[in-house]
């Protein structure tokens, strides 16, 4: 028994397999609330899930923390509306959630399927999960007991780095935070990039481009943000115009958003 939380804003009609698909769980709380948008018809989803629909797009964080109160179960899935991951997944690691109830967890997640671990991680090809605080928010489970009790996730940042916010909170308060490196989830970081050796530099609209920047250096400035991670969010700024120069971008309008967001989050 849990509850699914998806946050929407105009999606495409590939949202449809995944709400079927949830449905074939027996006891699930699917949650869909809606950002305001103004290109989708949910009209054939309202019969399936619990639609709450906000007037405007009020940011992934506040849209995340309406779903979990929401919710009718204690542990609660996050999706955006462009993932993907079959129900016997998601049993599988709410199974292994339940089977190590010893363990003081914070968030665990399915690992995505693009996503390079060998950039990010230090693992054993024998391991079955990787302990780590930067875990994407789209598949990642929690209790809402847990959350609601450190007050859900920051609404102030609107997007990006709202996981990380609240995985450092969690580590902070003692919990530990997992990747099952074996269970994969169907997720996109932006869109589709210029590729060099084993990277890929994903490319997104200019205001990402700012609220990368400023939670980047409102997430550098905590105290409860780990030391080896400040440098990295402090200059996250650089990341971005390095990714948009990777890509030969010519908008300047993302440059000067990379830039304006950096100067906005030192008054964050």
């Amino acid at each position: 028994m849990f509850s699914v939380v998806i946050v929407t804003y105009n999606p495409k009609k590939n949202i449809f397999k995944f709400v079927d698909e949830l449905k074939k769980i027996q006891e699930v709380n699917v949650i869909i609330v809606d950002n305001g948008s103004y290109d989708f018809d949910f009209t054939t989803l309202t019969d399936k899930v619990n639609l709450v629909k906000l007037k405007e797009n009020f940011g992934i964080a506040k849209a995340q923390n309406i779903g979990v109160m929401h919710s009718i179960y204690d542990e609660v899935f996050f999706f955006d509306q462009d993932s993907f991951i079959s129900n016997e997944k998601l049993i599988e690691i709410l199974k292994y959630k339940n089977d190590n109830w010893q363990i003081k967890f914070g968030v665990i997640a399915p690992l995505v399927t693009n996503f390079y671990l060998k950039d990010k991680f230090k693992y054993n090809e024998s391991d079955l999960f990787i302990e780590t605080d930067i875990i994407q928010s789209s598949g990642s489970l929690v209790s809402k007991e847990l959350y609601l009790s450190i007050g859900g996730v920051n609404e102030k940042l609107f997007i990006d780095c709202v996981e990380y916010d609240l995985n450092f909170r969690l580590k902070s308060l003692g919990y530990r935070n997992f990747i099952l490196k074996n269970i994969t989830l169907e997720h996109r970081f932006g869109d589709p990039g210029v590729i060099k050796g084993n990277k890929e530099y994903v490319r997104h609209s200019p205001i990402r481009y700012f609220y990368s920047s400023r939670n980047g250096v409102f997430l550098a400035k905590q105290k409860y943000t780990p030391m080896k991670f400040k440098l990295d969010f402090y200059i996250s700024f650089l990341r971005g115009i390095k990714s948009l120069l990777v890509n030969k971008s010519s908008d300047l309008k993302c440059y000067f958003y990379c830039i304006k967001g950096w100067i906005n989050g030192m008054f964050l």
